[in-house]
């Protein structure tokens, strides 16, 4: 293959693949969830917590 063709071939895969979303920003929330169908981070308004400093008992 010649440069010409590979640079043809890598034009025409941009055109026709989708824009990569933006990185979320980090500081808007303290949990993300993964989502695959697009690809994308989603912040969680409410995170659940356990707290996990005091003592157990068994």
């Amino acid at each position: 293959m010649n440069d010409d063709l590979l640079r043809r071939i890598a034009e025409a895969l941009e055109r026709v693949s989708p824009r990569p979303s933006d990185a979320p920003d980090f500081t808007e929330a303290d949990a993300y969830v993964w989502h695959v169908d697009p690809d994308r981070l989603e912040s969680v308004a409410d995170v659940n917590r356990i707290d996990l400093s005091g003592s157990v008992s068994v």
